[in-house]
């Protein structure tokens, strides 16, 4: 039973019923519970005499509108008849077309009254201006002159379109070109002494997220941290319909997984009641592959890398849970290691393949910056049954 309604729509309700609508809020509820679920004779008699009236009410005013708008398009057809007979009949010099583009009310009908030709040209949205219809009314005398026009009109709109569409694949060419050029220069400055610097924005193409959603610019930011023992390299990434972190490891065989270096990413984690991590689930957030040599660098002989990934789809922003279970493979390659190639999967998505090219060089201190082990903890199993929760409280 409902329990958030006001004390006045439980007596109403009691009222429907033939109850007594007097006492508390649990009088009224005991009372509901074991009355009647029906509404009494005379409020069922005056719902039924209620509708009538209305239906009896909204009839007559149905057939006041009609009777109106016929009147008005009558007139309308009789202002638009005055016209077309004092160009095409009464003028015997006058046009052998007109085109309405706009104030065309009654013209078929005055057209059909007069025996004129009259044809109709849906014209292309894009290349009309506000103050006229899409729909455009040729009439004229004679057939021929009227179809003529009409295939003029449609050649105009079709060489615009062709126009348009030029302009915009050479739009789009040349930001292709501006980011050729602009990813030649960055994979010039990426390598150096045969290390690769893969740090940096990366523009992402993935054939089967873009053309099964309405997304584009799909992006990866990678970044890397270095101390004085250890290393660390992860990335940001955008791919439209979900979003979130890469972790890369260690130079370990592909298919090799953390779990048998004694790694705890991927082992089952026990479910927390509250967002607050404690000791022991901080303990199983770190995976030990995740820190590298400082001397693990990508490279010519090393460009062939691994990554688990956490993240949120992007409608709700819902975590997806268990992601980072999956090694995923990424390969680095091109001058200064300034392209890639990788799978990605997840719960939206069968396993495919993405490729991408840098185009922007990496800042280190915008990586000093981010705490990669805050981020990574902020997307764990914890974290999505506490956005759980709250999306179930909305």
């Amino acid at each position: 039973m409902r329990r958030n309604e006001p004390l006045d729509w439980w007596r109403a309700q009691c009222t429907f019923r033939g109850l007594p609508h007097g006492g508390t809020l649990p009088e009224l509820y005991d009372r509901l519970r074991s009355g009647p679920n029906v509404m009494t004779k005379e409020l069922v008699e005056l719902e039924v005499k209620a509708n009538a009236e209305w239906k009896a009410k909204n009839d007559l005013a149905e057939q006041e509108e009609e009777r109106r708008e016929a009147i008005e398009e009558e007139k309308k057809v009789e202002k638009a008849v005055r016209f077309l007979k004092s160009t095409f009949q009464d003028d015997k010099m006058g046009p052998d077309i007109i085109v309405f583009k706009k104030d065309s009310q009654g013209v078929v009908g005055a057209a059909a009254s007069l025996n004129l030709v009259c044809w109709t040209y849906n014209a292309i949205p894009a290349f009309v201006s506000d103050d006229l219809s899409f729909c455009w009314i040729i009439v004229g005398r004679d057939k021929c002159a009227v179809e003529a026009k009409y295939l003029a009109l449609r050649k105009e709109d079709d060489d615009r379109n062709a126009a348009e569409e030029k302009r915009r694949e050479a739009e789009a060419q040349a930001k292709r070109d501006a980011l050729a050029q602009k990813h030649a220069l960055v994979a010039r400055s990426s390598g150096k002494g045969g290390v690769w610097d893969i740090t940096g924005t990366w523009r992402i193409t993935c054939p089967a997220i873009e053309s099964g959603w309405p997304v584009q610019n799909l992006t990866l930011k990678t970044y890397r941290i270095d101390g004085k023992t250890d290393s660390q390299m992860f990335a940001e990434f955008d791919f439209g319909i979900v979003s979130g972190w890469f972790r890369f490891e260690g130079s370990m065989p592909r298919g090799v997984s953390g779990t048998q270096k004694g790694v705890k990413t991927g082992q089952k984690r026990k479910r927390i009641d509250e967002f607050d991590v404690d000791e022991d689930s901080d303990e199983e957030e770190i995976n030990e592959a995740f820190h590298l040599s400082p001397k693990d660098l990508p490279s010519l002989k090393q460009s062939k890398w691994n990554y688990r990934w956490r993240g949120r789809e992007t409608g709700e922003g819902e975590i997806q849970t268990n992601s980072d279970e999956k090694l995923n493979p990424i390969t680095f390659s091109g001058e200064g290691g300034a392209e890639l190639h990788g799978t990605f999967e997840c719960e939206y998505l069968a396993k495919c393949e993405f490729n991408g090219f840098k185009i922007e060089l990496g800042n280190p201190r915008e990586a000093s910056g981010i705490s990669i082990e805050e981020k990574w903890r902020g997307l764990n199993e914890s974290a999505h049954e506490y956005g759980y929760r709250g999306r179930r409280r909305r």
